[in-house]
């Protein structure tokens, strides 16, 4: 049912999927996978406090799975909170110090809150680990530019547009 429900979500049919998924946990609650993807399919459909309850108890099952937490925060950023996001992102980041996708995060929650500065350390230290993403140059760069950075941030961009993002 996992794999069908990961076929129907990558097709776009995320309630169908979401179902599977539901029926593969009525097999066996503790299937962490399953419980993840409901939890993504939950965020993919807007239903936020249901994919948190989802990514709470994979984290209950799988302590140091890093990408539960990093897509709870996604979905406490989602609903405006600002501060649950920086604690989950920065649990995150104590499992897996070389976590990109958290440092993104945690750069988009201080970006939201009018932190530029912070954010462009976050998105900084993202580039720094996934060079080749240009969302993370991108990031930085709207990050310096909102800071009053103007030379930094055309770099960035220039960054970006070099590895496929388009400004």
């Amino acid at each position: 049912a996992c794999e069908l429900g990961n076929a129907l979500r990558g097709l776009g049919l995320i309630e169908q999927a979401a179902q599977l998924y539901q029926q593969a946990l009525a097999l066996d609650p503790t299937h962490s996978t399953a419980r993840f993807n409901l939890g993504l399919s939950m965020s993919d459909l807007e239903d936020y406090e249901g994919a948190i309850a989802q990514f709470d108890i994979v984290a209950q099952l799988e302590p140091v799975d890093v990408d539960a937490l990093v897509e709870k925060a996604s979905c406490h950023l989602a609903l405006g909170r600002h501060d649950e996001a920086a604690a989950v992102y920065l649990s995150a980041l104590e499992l897996q110090p070389d976590c990109a996708e958290a440092y993104g995060g945690l750069g988009l929650v201080y970006y939201a809150m009018g932190l530029h500065d912070l954010a462009a350390e976050q998105y900084q230290q993202a580039s720094r680990l996934a060079p080749e993403d240009p969302w993370a140059h991108y990031n930085l760069g709207l990050a310096c530019e909102a800071a009053g950075r103007h030379a930094e941030a055309d770099a960035c961009f220039e960054e970006a547009v070099k590895l496929g993002a388009a400004r």
